[in-house]
């Protein structure tokens, strides 16, 4: 936390709208600071700078200096089985009702259900990275729904084929939107879901 860095009654009563108290020795001074009060303070204006110094723009940091990667995660699920599934849906805090039911409908023909899994949206997250989410879920498998796992920084994943990454199983595969109007879509998706 800063420290204060000013004394000034005008700044001190921007920043505080309560009773200010100085001590000095045994007197106590107590002075009141209400809204419709108005301190004035002489301003000290500055002309611009006109050098080349002062024209040339600040540079722009890379998206990796800019956001940090995350380190907390909020997901749905109890990750039970240590399963990660991602999604990237722009709409939705996780998932559209049509996708969560389709979702829930896949986990029930594992014979599970959403406490067995987490479930992220990853669109949240995009400094996210493999190993940041490993370490967070400790997860040994993650289903990409709609996601290219390279996102990550994962090669090596071919779409629809169970794939091994860091010790943890990769299944990469289309969006649910997508499988929802595909029955080949669906089929490609759930003979690999069934191996996982």
């Amino acid at each position: 936390m800063n420290t204060q860095k000013t004394s000034h009654p005008f700044a001190l009563g921007l920043l505080m709208n309560e009773d200010l108290y100085h001590f000095s020795g045994d007197e106590i001074n107590v002075r009141t600071i209400s809204e419709d009060q108005q301190i004035l303070a002489p301003v000290e204006v500055k002309e611009p700078r006109r050098d080349k110094e002062a024209e040339q723009l600040p540079e722009v940091k890379q998206a990796s200096e800019a956001a940090p990667e995350p380190n907390y995660f909020e997901y749905l699920g109890e990750n039970n089985k240590y399963t990660l599934i991602l999604v990237n849906e722009p709409a939705y805090d996780v998932l559209g009702p049509k996708e969560m039911e389709t979702l829930l409908n896949i986990l029930k023909g594992k014979k599970q259900d959403l406490n067995d899994v987490a479930l992220l949206n990853i669109r949240k997250y995009p400094t996210a990275t493999f190993p940041v989410l490993k370490e967070f879920f400790a997860c040994n498998s993650i289903i990409f729904f709609g996601i290219n796992p390279s996102q990550l920084k994962i090669d090596g994943v071919q779409a629809n084929q169970i794939s091994v990454y860091g010790n943890t199983r990769i299944l990469a595969t289309y969006s649910i939107t997508e499988m929802l109007n595909s029955v080949e879509k669906k089929r490609a998706f759930w003979d690999e879901m069934k191996k996982l």
